[in-house]
């Protein structure tokens, strides 16, 4: 029965990491700089600040959050498709 309540555990762990760029750039976004596909912008956006040096965390942080950005881009892509109809609304009818 224990190892079955690790493997759920690590299940919903994992449910919870992925997508997460996805929700941090709905939250974190103006109305007025509104896009489509956030999370996966977000997600390239700090891939590529990692591997191009522009951040000053030491190799060994650099390395995990890039594997963590590499899990969550395709569940990244996943809820952005989802919520494309939202943020086409977003885009094309701005909150006042």
């Amino acid at each position: 029965m224990k190892n079955n309540e690790k493997h759920l555990a690590v299940v919903l762990l994992s449910l919870f990491i992925l997508g997460c760029s996805s929700i941090r750039a709905r939250t974190d976004t103006p109305p007025t700089d509104w896009t489509v596909y956030p999370g996966v912008r977000k997600d390239l956006k700090e891939m590529g600040e990692m591997i191009s040096g522009q951040r000053e965390e030491p190799i060994w942080v650099k390395s995990l959050v890039t594997a963590i950005l590499i899990v969550d881009l395709p569940a990244s892509a996943v809820l952005d498709t989802l919520a494309t109809p939202y943020d086409l609304y977003r885009l094309y009818a701005p909150e006042p």
